[in-house]
């Protein structure tokens, strides 16, 4: 009996064409919100007269949620979207019943490297990236990948931190909200949006946009952002002084990371609306704004203390 075991066990990715020698820039993936998904399908299938359908392409994607990547993990992903529109990609997933010698490795690199999109993720809940990993091959090249991956042997990044998969429960992060703002800042000090404990909830999100090209890759020409936070203070006052704000102040928040940095995001030129919410049950007020942001006005500085993303 030969059956495979269901299990994605590491996912890696580097700088293109850098897999086979000394992996640049290299991220793993390592310990994730939920089980990582591989698939290989049949794609652009040719359709006869009798509506049956003939080989042509195979797609091969992963999807996965990383617990692990912070801002610099960020910052080498926009490298290798910046460099290469893609990264070599290396999935490991678990021995097949009865062999102990070898696993399936799919190497997907050089000129067979794969599209990147993400979804970057910050709120009171979550601290979390989602990952796609995307791309079509001719059928002869992607036969060749696939066989080659009984073969394979796992980068050495793979086998040396915890559980053996790029787990580092080190680069986790728990989303510690140190501070909102919203406005100019006055003496080198932002104005706060409300103190943390009048926060009733957040969320950020990040994540790319694009085109698709003939080999079903991600061609990303920029992002977006999204910011809402919900405050409990709908007083009158409060009210009038966010509508007395410039409509494009500068929007910052900062999260505490356990090993004594945290992530400071700073969103500049991005409008934000009011929606005052007073009813018998609650009183509230959501601020929020959302746009597109072009990849060359992302800068991130990750030196110090503070890893600093600023938005223009």
């Amino acid at each position: 009996m030969s059956v495979s075991l269901a299990e994605i066990k590491a996912i890696m990715l580097c700088g293109k064409g850098t897999l086979s020698t000394t992996p640049n820039n290299p991220i793993y993936i390592g310990n994730r919100a939920s089980g990582g998904k591989f698939t290989i399908e049949d794609t652009e299938m040719i359709s006869d007269y009798k509506e049956r359908e003939h080989r042509n392409k195979l797609n091969i994607k992963s999807e996965f949620t990383s617990l692990q990547i912070g801002i610099e993990e960020l910052n080498l992903l926009l490298g290798h979207i910046k460099t290469n529109m893609g990264a070599d990609v290396q999935v490991v997933s678990t021995l097949d019943t009865g062999n102990t010698s070898t696993e399936g490795i799919f190497n997907l690199a050089g000129d067979n490297f794969q599209g990147i999109d993400f979804e970057l993720a910050r709120s009171n809940t979550e601290a979390s990236t989602k990952l796609t990993l995307e791309s079509s091959y001719d059928y002869y090249i992607a036969k060749s990948i696939i066989a080659a991956a009984s073969t394979n042997v796992a980068n050495s990044g793979m086998l040396a931190t915890t559980g053996k998969n790029g787990t580092d429960f080190a680069k986790m992060l728990q989303p510690n909200l140190d501070k909102i703002v919203l406005g100019q800042a006055v003496s080198e000090v932002y104005p706060l949006l409300v103190p943390k404990n009048e926060v009733k909830s957040w969320k950020f999100t990040l994540k790319t946009k694009g085109e698709k090209n003939l080999y079903n890759q991600t061609m990303i020409n920029a992002l977006s952002l999204e910011l809402e936070c919900e405050i409990l203070n709908a007083s009158v006052s409060k009210i009038s002084a966010l509508l007395d704000k410039d409509q494009n102040s500068r929007i910052g928040f900062d999260i505490i990371r356990k090993d004594s940095t945290w992530e400071s995001w700073i969103i500049n030129l991005m409008p934000f609306k009011v929606l005052a919410d007073k009813n018998d049950k609650t009183s509230t007020v959501k601020v929020s704004t959302k746009g597109l942001v072009s990849l060359s006005d992302i800068v991130i500085n990750t030196t110090g203390s503070a890893k600093i993303v600023t938005i223009n």
